[in-house]
């Protein structure tokens, strides 16, 4: 999770959303399970709707998640809609136009965008050890 830049947020107000953010990555890192569970529930037919929007509607929390830690770092609004909106893209049109899809097939979705900000890191570290050091 990106730092915030020193004097961005007073400390008492960096606190209260950070506590915040954690609450809201342990909802959306415990819902998937219960849709998971209704899956296996669901395993050789399509996935009702609920189960659907429970399994792609609370991931769509978590890419929001790293997209508002770095608005608050003070990098501007491109870096928030590259941490969040792909992930946040896939997870909801995956529950919008998923119907008729097996929940095997449907699972995988989720997983992909949870990984979004594991690999924007990624991507990231290796293009500062790129950069010439002066």
């Amino acid at each position: 999770m990106p730092l915030p830049a020193p004097n961005v947020l007073p400390v008492r107000l960096t606190l209260t959303l950070t506590l915040s953010l954690h609450c809201f990555v342990a909802g959306s890192v415990a819902a998937p399970a219960a849709g998971l569970g209704r899956c296996v529930a669901h395993a050789g037919e399509p996935v009702p709707d609920p189960v659907r929007w429970l399994l792609c509607g609370s991931p769509a929390v978590y890419p929001l998640i790293p997209g508002a830690a770095v608005a608050a770092s003070g990098r501007g609004t491109g870096p928030a809609l590259l941490a969040a909106g792909p992930p946040l893209v896939l997870v909801l049109a995956a529950g919008a136009w998923a119907g008729p899809v097996a929940p095997a097939r449907l699972v995988w979705l989720p997983a992909l965008a949870a990984w979004w900000p594991l690999l924007t890191e990624c991507r990231r570290r290796s293009a500062a050890a790129a950069q010439p050091s002066s």
